[in-house]
């Protein structure tokens, strides 16, 4: 992976979120869909929205293949599992809806019997990507870790998009 492309999917993901209000929790895609929450702050849209955004800079940009997204709300950490194979580099982005001001993401190796620390990034953003280029095909864990979320919030929710 180039870390051009790595600089240029931060920035192309950050133009449109930073047009995101937290007041009026909303998110306008590419596609001019509205992508708004709902009055209790509970609706999935506007994550959707961003990571709509996300995947078509990767795939259409980049070129790279989208082959995983999870989404769930956090209130402060949580963690996903994936096979990754030897013959791939990874990227892995960790993107915070509205509620999220700075997010970071861990990726963990198993040694022996014991996950160890592989990577970290944590941003001053909602946005943290690593990137990953196993010497083994083997399981790897990824900690999703807000680490501050934006004023009157005490969750949110995010997406973890794995792709090579």
């Amino acid at each position: 992976m180039k870390k051009m492309g790595v600089f240029l999917l931060l920035f192309w993901i950050s133009v449109p979120l930073l047009a995101q209000d937290g007041d009026n929790k909303t998110n306008q895609s590419k596609n001019n869909c509205s992508f708004v929450d709902n009055s209790a702050g509970t609706s999935m849209l506007p994550i959707i929205g961003d990571v709509i955004s996300a995947v078509r800079y990767l795939e259409d940009s980049l070129g790279v293949e989208v082959v995983r997204i999870e989404y769930d709300i956090i209130s402060d950490k949580k963690t996903s599992t994936r096979m990754l194979y030897q013959e791939y580099s990874y990227g892995i982005v960790a993107v915070g809806d509205y509620r999220v001001n700075k997010i970071k993401i861990d990726a963990y190796e198993m040694k022996g019997k014991k996950w160890k620390l592989l990577s970290s990034n944590a941003r001053n953003s909602y946005l943290a990507l690593l990137t990953i280029a196993p010497k083994e095909t083997a399981e790897y864990s990824f900690d999703v870790i807000v680490e501050e979320f934006t004023k009157g919030y005490t969750a949110a929710h995010y997406a973890i998009i794995y792709y090579h």
